[in-house]
């Protein structure tokens, strides 16, 4: 059971103790030797995930296909994610690195959206629920292809398939804003807290099922649940049109399979990084367990990675994304090149500057290709 003089906070990354003139507990503080580790996630996510990007800005035509923007939203996501890692208190940042404000208004902003982690939880709620309608689309994409090309890529649907994972993931993670507050204590200073929970231990556990129900289980079986069926679908019409098919047919339906691979391990991935630290935490909400301990530091370091796999998912299982990973690489390497050299006077060696960042094979490749990631994909 939880102890009366202590508070487990509906977020999972504090503990905070009621009692007056009280010492910070450890969870207040950074552990030293695992700065390495947030500083090396977050670097490999905005490095990962902003090639995915430029990647995508460079080709604007995938941006017509509806699982195209997903995927963009998820690196998106990630590269928030990184962002507040590196900025965020109680990551790398000791909790009282940036000054509470004096201003109410501002004060009470600071606490329940910066302080309270909410946003950076927030965002990998959103990534799960970005996997479920990703999961979605590709099953509507196999299964009921008339459907999908009439409908799944106007603007319309894909800003709802975009829009409402970003609005879940804020909604269910809005507790930590309505628990947190600013105060001004005795000395004259000011800080933030987490508000005391008084309702019954009844009702703190029913609270903790239904958020982790909401926030990860759910999504997380539905999403398994699309694929399994995917995965069924493929290679019982596989098996039944293996003779009859085109060739056109078949690098259709290998393209098809590719891009929906890729998905589907972005989206595990997601899932086994978030689900045992959320269920770790609604122990911890039912009094069974203790937050900010070693185990439950991991956890979060472990949900946290999640950020970085995908560049890396995209790079192994789709050969065009690797493409282009390799052409973004190539023409930052000749950038610096340059730089170093003294060269990056652009208007007189314009000319020279383009010749030596483009690949043209690959220009030719990416012009063909241009009305979506994977040539002719649904």
């Amino acid at each position: 059971m939880i102890n009366d003089s202590t508070i487990v906070t509906m977020y999972p990354t504090f503990t905070l103790s009621t009692q007056p003139n009280t010492s910070a507990t450890s969870g207040d503080h950074v552990i030293q030797y695992m700065i390495p580790v947030f500083v090396c996630i977050a670097v490999v996510a905005l490095f990962g995930n902003l090639l995915v990007v430029f990647l995508f800005v460079r080709n604007r035509g995938w941006l017509k296909k509806a699982h195209s923007n997903l995927i963009l939203a998820l690196a998106i996501t990630d590269i928030l994610t990184a962002v507040c890692v590196l900025c965020v208190p109680l990551f790398i940042h000791e909790s009282d690195v940036y000054a509470v404000p004096q201003n109410v208004f501002l004060r009470e902003l600071y606490c329940r959206v910066v302080w309270s982690h909410y946003i950076v939880f927030s965002l990998g709620v959103t990534s799960v629920y970005l996997c479920l309608s990703l999961a979605i689309e590709r099953w509507l994409a196999i299964k009921k292809p008339l459907f999908y090309k009439q409908h799944l890529n106007s603007k319309r649907i894909i800003c709802l398939l975009v829009a409402i994972p970003w609005i879940a993931g804020f909604a269910f993670e809005s507790s930590a804003i309505i628990r947190t507050t600013g105060v001004v204590l005795p000395d004259g200073t000011t800080s933030c807290r987490w508000n005391p929970d008084t309702s019954e231990w009844s009702t703190r556990v029913t609270i903790a099922v239904v958020s982790f129900c909401g926030m990860i289980l759910i999504p997380g079986i539905l999403v398994v649940m699309a694929y399994v069926h995917i995965l069924v679908k493929i290679k019982v019409t596989l098996r039944r049109d293996s003779v009859r098919r085109r060739d056109s047919q078949r690098r259709s339906e290998t393209d098809l399979k590719r891009v929906t691979l890729m998905a589907g391990l972005a989206s595990v991935v997601l899932l086994i990084c978030w689900l045992p630290g959320q269920f770790y935490f609604m122990l911890s909400q039912m009094g069974y367990l203790k937050v900010h301990v070693m185990p439950h530091r991991w956890l979060n370091v472990l949900a946290l990675s999640s950020s970085c796999w995908n560049p890396l998912i995209y790079c192994f299982s789709n050969s065009q994304y690797r493409e282009g990973f390799k052409n973004e690489l190539s023409r930052f390497l000749c950038l610096c090149k340059l730089v170093r050299h003294g060269s990056y006077s652009f208007r007189r060696n314009s000319g020279q500057a383009v010749q030596h960042w483009s690949t043209p094979v690959f220009e030719r490749k990416l012009e063909e290709n241009s009305s979506g990631p994977v040539g002719t994909l649904v």
